[in-house]
């Protein structure tokens, strides 16, 4: 297994360049929906959807924005042998073919929770990357153990994520959080709890997007192509 080694010069050096990438990359970023407030007062677990190679990118954002807690992610071991400088930034292991793996994985996991109570942990229950058009999401009951292992209480956040693209050259990101859930104990219905959460927060993504609603904009995209040409366009139209 991989462990998290969370060096500071990372996050600083990593905030600069991911911010600069999804800028250049999208043309906005948006949340619809209010974001929940979460006390400080236990571990905070996210639990997205996957369907992009961005995603863990998302949730740094998400973090630096919104939360601004220690930060950890949970990633597939043959990724994280290739890009071991995620471990810098709070990235830790999971082998899904071998269980003691995935054991030993979920019960560091817990530990993470136990040893930073402000930190945020996501964790992809699909445990794959998926198209969010494949349906019913697929969620693996991986957090479950994880609260089961800790047996203290913690707070976990479903959220919706979506790529579109819209009118312009560059796609659009789309954020929706789902209910906040506060977890004492074990719960059994948990797993499925979280997958309506995320499902119901990817129709609306759909429905607000056919309405014209595109929710609160946190990172506007460089000046795009199209916009360019508008402006262009604006002046010609005048003169």
């Amino acid at each position: 297994m991989i462990y998290a080694d969370h060096k500071k010069w990372a996050d600083l050096v990593f905030k600069q360049y991911i911010y600069k990438l999804l800028k250049k990359s999208f043309y906005s970023i948006s949340v619809i929906g209010e974001v929940p407030e979460v006390p400080l007062d236990a571990p905070l677990i996210l639990a997205p959807n996957h369907s992009t190679w961005w995603d863990g990118f998302f949730v740094y954002l998400i973090n630096r924005k919104y939360f601004d807690r220690k930060f950890f992610i949970m990633i597939l071991e043959e990724q994280l042998e290739k890009y071991k400088f995620f471990t810098k930034l709070g990235g830790f292991s999971i082998n899904k073919s071998s269980p003691k793996s995935i054991v030993k994985s979920l019960k560091y996991s817990a530990e993470i929770l136990e040893n930073y109570p402000h930190s945020v942990t996501t964790i992809f229950p699909q445990g794959e990357l998926l198209p969010n058009f494949i349906k019913p999401l697929n969620f693996n009951r991986g957090i479950e153990k994880i609260v089961q292992y800790y047996g203290k209480k913690t707070y976990i956040l479903p959220l919706s994520m979506r790529i579109e693209y819209l009118k312009e050259e560059k796609p659009s990101v789309f954020f929706k959080f789902g209910k906040l859930v506060e977890v004492i104990q074990n719960d059994d219905g948990l797993t499925n709890k979280l997958k309506h959460e995320v499902e119901s927060g990817l129709e609306t993504i759909g429905k607000k997007i056919i309405a014209g609603e595109f929710g609160n904009i946190i990172m506007h995209g460089k000046i795009s192509v199209s916009d360019k040409s508008k402006k262009a366009f604006n002046i010609i139209k005048k003169s």
